[in-house]
């Protein structure tokens, strides 16, 4: 009897082990390896699929609901199309709509239309399951994009601006939404002739719920997302920039004041500061930003915040420049390591940020 017992348990637990091994398995066997059509054309973005090209590219059909209900039947019929030139990465959207007067779009800033009717794009160009991009475009041609990371749960951060073309327009079927994506935007391994990259597609669809439509089904069960994604295949010999970027600034400074109250106010002197910014991206996957004289102020105009009865400093996000490459390596969901908002005024800085072969740097 006592033989029986000791042996019962392991083979309960090797049967257990193996059916979570097989059913992790069917997840991820599920991913499809999608070629990605090279064409040689440029196209207007204009939000209409009007270019010929349009009908040789890669066609995914949004097929899966994921919200409210995983792995449901979608409300409405989105396809998408992709192909690329060497240059730049084009996304086409149909987004049909059975009453198109229910579409949810507004001109806005950029990322600002969250609450909006958006088609999304999110490659992993690095294919480590770890971090991407997020482009988003509303049904107006309105932008939204994020740098996101997967190592504890989806975790986005606004503050990465890229510049890219986005354009839509709303139909009487719907709405199409065009996008083109230079490849100088984003950051991929330099030492790879052929590239795979993680990608998904959605449609957010605010209605009665928001419904959110993508090219896979996710598994609710697992916690990352970016390893669920499928495969975009037949990147190779993609052009490379060395995407130089200087800004020069100048900063002006006046101080007037009141001998007496009251009384006229009198001009004080002007103080003047020239500085200058450099973003270079020496290769695809390394930045250098470097900055002389910089202008710390703020660049954009801050949320109103009060300070009124509070016993902790007031934090803003960082939108400096300077800072925003290889910010994520600093934060993580439970604290973050370095609130680069209290360096206030250097004389000079710089830092060397990159990506490679699944290891990430960051040398100031």
């Amino acid at each position: 009897m006592q033989y029986f017992i000791t042996t019962k348990k392991p083979l309960t637990f090797l049967l257990l082990s193996f059916f979570l091994l097989v059913n992790s398995y069917s997840v991820f066997a599920k991913k499809e390896q999608i070629s990605l059509a090279r064409i040689n054309q440029n196209i207007s973005v204009d939000g209409v699929l009007d270019e010929a090209h349009w009908q040789k590219a890669t066609s995914v059909p949004l097929l899966v609901q994921d919200e409210p209900n995983e792995r449901g039947t979608p409300p409405v019929k989105t396809d998408a199309y992709m192909y690329e030139d060497g240059t730049n990465l084009y996304v086409g959207f149909i987004a049909y709509d059975s009453d198109p007067d229910q579409i949810r779009a507004s001109l806005r800033d950029r990322d600002t239309l969250w609450q909006d009717d958006t088609v999304i794009l999110v490659i992993d160009t690095f294919n480590d399951e770890r971090s991407g991009y997020e482009f988003f475009v509303n049904p107006l041609g309105a932008q939204g994009d994020l740098r996101m990371s997967d190592t504890d749960g989806w975790q986005s951060d606004p503050s990465w601006n890229a510049i890219w073309d986005s354009a839509g327009k709303i139909t009487h079927e719907g709405y199409v939404v065009e996008m083109r994506i230079p490849f100088k935007a984003l950051r991929f391994p330099e030492n790879k002739k052929d590239l795979t990259w993680g990608f998904l597609l959605m449609r957010n669809y605010p209605r009665d719920v928001l419904y959110q439509i993508s090219n896979m089904g996710f598994d609710r069960d697992v916690k990352c997302s970016l390893c669920q994604f499928d495969k975009l295949t037949g990147l190779s010999e993609l052009a490379s920039s060395k995407n130089v970027q200087l800004t020069p600034t100048l900063t002006a400074l006046r101080h007037d004041d009141k001998a007496q109250l009251p009384g006229d106010w009198e001009n004080g002197s002007i103080d003047t500061e020239a500085g200058l910014d450099l973003r270079w991206g020496i290769t695809k996957d390394a930045v250098l930003n470097a900055t002389i004289n910089p202008d710390f102020s703020q660049v954009e105009t801050d949320s109103l915040e009060l300070d009124v009865n509070t016993t902790y400093s007031i934090y803003y996000a960082e939108k400096r420049p300077f800072f925003l490459d290889g910010a994520s390596y600093f934060k993580s969901s439970l604290f973050e390591l370095l609130y680069t908002r209290t360096i206030a005024e250097p004389t000079l800085g710089a830092k060397l940020t990159g990506k490679t072969d699944g290891i990430a740097m960051h040398l100031c």
